[in-house]
């Protein structure tokens, strides 16, 4: 039977160990992948689309190109913004160390920039914008960016990809761990084994002890992937601005529960396996 003495197998704290490794890591696949969206929305409503004035677009001009931005569904309050040229000159200053000369000079434009709300950074609100705005005389161009937006969504993919791949290698040895501490706990109990199939004990009742103590082993593996979890995001909670737009603690939850019961379902899945094998095992193995 299992151990009843207080000293902790060696074996049994590296099952603990790799399961909540593994555990860990299915937990960062699922976090990532059901803020995914979330984190998208973020970094585009910190994209900045430039509007480029022409040279000889007046304090008039810029009033008005702001207030018919303004004025546009989906752009974020407060976002439009006037960078006259000087401020673009000193920003650029350090790169561009081989300028000289008055602000006339400057090789820049006055810019207006603003942000869009997440929902509306789709092509076709940018397009629909852009073709706006380029009809004012005042206005020489409008960049904006999508590719950074794709380029983020796929590196997030590529991180929770990246989390499931080494997951699924811990997976494995965390199982042959398991399946191995299992075995040398049947091969150590053997005569007790034994002695309680020659008294007519059932399967059921000889596996019992066994498989509780699996369980007993994916909760402990859960209570120290969990804890480190909820730390974890209260620290990013209390630390970075705007992370409390990016978690849902409904989809934590969701995560904690799952990961909970994979934990549980692998140690027993794995324990049941190695003990149904041994009973099934000729007499001579228990002898």
């Amino acid at each position: 039977m299992p151990e009843k003495n207080n000293q902790i197998n060696p074996s049994v704290i590296y099952s603990t160990i790799s399961i909540a490794i593994v555990l860990f890591l299915m937990a960062g696949y699922g976090l990532i992948f059901l803020h995914a969206n979330n984190m998208t929305d973020i970094i585009k409503e910190k994209i900045n689309i430039i509007v480029e004035l022409r040279d000889g677009a007046d304090k008039s001009d810029q009033n008005r190109i702001i207030s018919s931005l303004e004025a546009e569904e989906g752009i974020r309050e407060g976002s439009v913004e006037l960078i006259p040229k000087e401020n673009a000159y000193l920003a650029m200053k350090n790169f561009l160390s081989s300028i000289e000369g008055n602000v006339e000079d400057i090789p820049f434009k006055d810019l207006i920039v603003f942000n869009l709300e997440a929902q509306s950074y789709t092509e076709s609100r940018i397009e629909a914008i852009k073709s706006g705005i380029l009809k004012d005389q005042a206005v020489l161009g409008f960049f904006a960016e999508n590719d950074s937006i794709e380029m983020v969504r796929s590196n997030i993919k590529k991180m929770s990809y990246i989390a499931l791949i080494i997951g699924a290698i811990f997976i494995f040895l965390s199982l042959a761990i398991i399946y191995n501490t299992m075995k040398l706990k049947l091969h150590a109990d053997r005569m007790e084994i034994k002695t309680m199939q020659l008294v007519g004990a059932t399967r059921v009742f000889i596996a019992r002890p066994y498989i509780k103590e699996a369980i007993q082993l994916g909760f402990r593996a859960f209570l120290i992937v969990s804890t480190f979890i909820v730390a974890l995001l209260a620290s990013l909670y209390f630390n970075i601005e705007g992370f409390d737009r990016i978690i849902n603690w409904a989809y934590a939850g969701i995560v904690l529960v799952s990961i909970l019961g994979i934990g549980i379902i692998l140690t027993v899945g794995v324990t049941r396996y190695v003990v149904r094998g041994y009973l099934n095992a000729e007499r001579s193995v228990l002898v």
